[in-house]
């Protein structure tokens, strides 16, 4: 998901600064979600990598 999303970004950005009279995608919104994805995927492998508490 995470690459699917940076691809629509970079394909949005790429035609925001090719275009100059046709509508102009919303890329700020896709960066928004590429940072919010960024962010869990951050936290899921914190999560991941911490080690499990033993109980003795």
């Amino acid at each position: 998901m995470k690459a699917k999303e940076e691809q629509n970004f970079i394909k949005n950005s790429l035609i925001k600064r090719a275009s100059v009279t046709m509508d102009v995608p919303d890329v700020d919104t896709d960066l928004e979600r590429i940072a919010e994805l960024n962010e869990a995927i951050s936290v899921l492998n914190n999560h991941s990598m911490q080690k499990p508490c033993k109980a003795d």
